[in-house]
């Protein structure tokens, strides 16, 4: 495990993002496998983007936005620790759904996903700690995990509710980081 300081939060004291490095753990190569079959899914949701030159493509097509627009950017607080693994199984299942794969594959997916968030194992300080909550940073299947979170979330709660639909003009977003207008 290794600290990543935050210091665009703090240039002084930045606070630090624990990562647990899994790429020689031994669930590794199932993660590996499942990143393999969620990222190109990922892909295809209504409001992702890959990276910040994706973003800055898709800033300069939009045409000239309203007078009185607002421009917002916002972040989810810790979301990749904080998702309970019941809601994220539920929506990575919904996302192989959506690709139409065979049900049996669907469920031998979360299956393989469930093995991988509950046995997430690590020694800090010849200690092993086991987390019990969300993903390890630092997990090949953490971000396509987090983006199906966040896909299923905003399918569900984002874009059918009616002030969205009224006052919304555009909504990226890269993995936790959303920008609206």
């Amino acid at each position: 495990m290794y600290i990543l300081p935050k210091i665009h939060k703090n240039l002084q004291n930045p606070p630090g993002r624990p990562i647990v490095a899994s790429t020689d753990s031994l669930l590794a190569p199932v993660s590996i496998y499942l990143e393999k079959i969620f990222t190109p899914l990922i892909c295809n949701t209504t409001s992702f983007l890959l990276d910040t030159g994706a973003f800055l493509d898709h800033i300069k097509t939009i045409s000239p936005v309203p007078a009185d627009s607002i421009l917002v950017s916002f972040d989810v607080k810790d979301l990749y620790t904080s998702i309970p693994h019941s809601h994220d199984i539920n929506s990575t299942r919904w996302l192989l759904s959506r690709a139409n794969m065979d049900p049996n594959l669907i469920e031998f997916c979360c299956d393989l996903l469930s093995i991988v968030l509950t046995n997430n194992y690590f020694l800090f300080e010849n200690t092993y700690y086991l987390q019990i909550k969300g993903s390890a940073m630092g997990s090949n299947i953490a971000p396509p995990y987090a983006n199906a979170y966040m896909a299923h979330f905003e399918e569900n709660l984002i874009y059918n509710h009616s002030l969205f639909r009224t006052h919304s003009v555009i909504w990226k977003r890269f993995i936790d980081d959303i920008f609206c207008v």
